[in-house]
């Protein structure tokens, strides 16, 4: 079936190319076979083109997706392009030794509503950083000409981390980019651990939950690490919003085509339980390709959770996506763009394009809704306890 499908593909395109032989053949007007021999001779050199600069990529098994030195490079470029918008900042460092990069945009000081959007806290989920650099090059290029964007900015500081772990994407791109084809799990960081696993939890967690939810074990692609907050990269995050007091994150994982919420941990009901559903809502109303919306609880219950300790220590309101539907289909399927990689297809998603238009709107909402919410304290009802939760800092 597969190979009848190519063929018809194959015949589809001879047929209605515009430069066939056949369209050739049958124009009679001397000039309109020139034009079209023309054509034909640019397309085909187009293409031999294309196949060069393909062949001579290191990356060309990673397509769409950039390594992590392009997208570093991309927030550099923004900054030498918008130097009045934009700051660079390293916020830390992994492991590995790695910086920790954010991009700030912001249009002077003052009392304002910061957001936060961040991806790829696993290694080998990659469609979010690229969310983030459509959402970086968005606010930027609009801020010169839509005045809502202008007045936005006036008002809200933008903030994008594109990659909360990138010793875990730095090996994902090394393996798929090498062979093509992702040959083992790369979604903890350095030291193996689960990052999303390694925030302070409450303390009854551990006797409500099974092991599986954060692993005590190493083996497991779910391991919580030897202490919360035992990562760097979990404590740059930590300080972070110590500093900063984001009013709302935004976080981008793959794969499953939900958007979620607090509670992650346990399912007692949290003082602005309401106002997460309506972001869930917000968000969710904006795309055209609609996800399913509920809590992080209802998807799979976590020992460790990002955004459980963000909403409990600092009071952020927190929105997770899984983008992209059908995971399953991908990962039998397992080959795309030249290669057989169901690790790497089964976490990335094929159309990125449609994905970063589906989920852009939502993205943009939200920083509206974030500035709603500062502008009206009331909003929130949640006021961090004096209690610490396990591991976390005094």
């Amino acid at each position: 079936m597969r190979l009848r499908l190519a063929w018809l593909a194959a015949a589809a395109a001879l047929t209605f190319s515009a430069a066939a032989p056949a369209q050739i053949r049958t124009a009679k007007d001397p000039a309109v076979k020139k034009y079209l021999k023309d054509y034909g001779r640019e397309e085909k050199e187009q293409k031999k083109e294309e196949r060069k600069a393909r062949r001579e990529d290191p990356h060309r098994f990673l397509r769409p997706y950039f390594s992590l030195e392009e997208i570093y490079a991309a927030m550099d470029k923004a900054r030498e392009d918008f130097p009045d918008l934009v700051r660079v900042i390293d916020y830390g460092q992994s492991v590995e030794g790695r910086p920790l990069r954010m991009i700030e945009i912001s249009k002077g000081p003052g009392d304002k509503a910061k957001v936060l959007y961040s991806a790829n806290i696993h290694g080998n989920e990659m469609a979010g950083n690229m969310i983030c650099l459509a959402l970086m090059d968005y606010f930027l290029e609009e801020s010169q000409k839509d005045r809502d964007v202008e007045y936005l900015l006036q008002r809200l500081n933008v903030y994008i981390i594109p990659v909360l772990n990138p010793d875990g994407m730095a090996r994902t791109v090394r393996q798929q980019s090498g062979v093509g084809t992702l040959y083992s799990i790369t979604r903890k960081n350095a030291n193996g651990v689960d990052l999303n696993r390694n925030y302070p939890y409450p303390a009854e967690a551990l006797d409500r939950l099974r092991d599986s939810a954060g692993s005590s074990h190493k083996w497991s692609v779910n391991y919580r690490g030897p202490g919360p907050l035992s990562e760097p990269e979990s404590r740059a995050i930590d300080a972070l919003f110590a500093e900063h007091k984001f009013t709302l994150h935004c976080n981008w994982h793959t794969t499953g085509g939900l958007v979620m919420s607090p509670p992650a941990t346990l399912p007692e009901p949290l003082p602005d339980d309401e106002l997460h559903d309506a972001l869930r809502k917000a968000y969710r109303d904006a795309m055209f390709d609609k996800y399913k919306q509920h809590t992080e609880l209802q998807f799979y219950p976590t020992i460790g959770s990002l955004d459980d300790y963000l909403y409990h220590r600092y009071g952020a309101l927190c929105i997770t996506m899984e983008v992209g539907k059908k995971p399953v289909r991908r990962a039998l399927l397992g080959c795309h763009n030249g290669t057989c990689s169901p690790l790497f297809w089964a976490s990335n998603v094929y159309c990125l394009e449609r994905e970063i238009a589906n989920n852009l709107p939502g993205a943009i909402e939200l920083a509206w809704r974030a500035l709603a919410i500062h502008e009206d304290p009331a909003a929130r009802k949640w006021t961090p306890p004096e209690s610490v939760w396990v591991g976390e800092p005094n």
